[in-house]
């Protein structure tokens, strides 16, 4: 679907569909507060060729890039996706890797880790040291939590001064 017709209608929150553009099967669902600006990641990912798990893998196989369509717009997208991941994986075999409603944590160190995954390789030492992060900060008390955000704050704050200076 072209993104510039469809742009007033998909900058709004919803659930999506990526669709493999040679069987023309669907391939995994997402939640998105604007969907087309999520759409235009998974366009980047898959022009940089990036992306971890079966999504990732899914990606890189393709010759010409997926296809995409809205399933359904809603406010209510943790219940919804839930709804439409279990609804596709009884006809075809998505690359989701989770049950869905389990959309990217806000906290500084998630997105730190957004952050490395975008700038490095994923076989990257600094995803791998990253990731292993982002499980203590997952098994962490509330104030060793804090401790690690306020890390994450110092180092977010010196990317975007690199990236400013580049």
């Amino acid at each position: 679907m072209p993104l510039k017709k469809q742009t007033s209608l998909y900058k709004k929150s919803g659930i999506y569909a990526l669709i493999d553009p040679l069987t023309k099967k669907v391939r995994y669902i997402g939640q998105a507060k604007n969907i087309h600006n999520r759409v235009l990641e998974h366009k980047n990912n898959f022009k940089n060729k990036k992306g971890g798990s079966r999504y990732g893998n899914w990606l890189r196989s393709l010759d010409t890039c997926f296809e995409y369509m809205v399933l359904e717009l809603t406010e209510n997208l943790d219940e919804r996706e839930k709804y439409w991941i279990e609804f596709f994986n009884n006809l075809t075999d998505l690359v989701n890797t989770s049950k869905g409603g389990e959309h990217y944590p806000s906290n500084p160190m998630h997105a730190l880790h957004r952050v490395m995954c975008r700038m490095f390789n994923s076989k990257s030492n600094a995803v791998k040291i990253s990731k292993n992060l982002i499980i203590k900060y997952n098994n962490s008390c509330h104030e060793e939590r804090r401790r690690l955000d306020k890390i994450a704050n110092k180092h977010l704050r010196n990317l975007k001064i690199c990236q400013a200076v580049d």
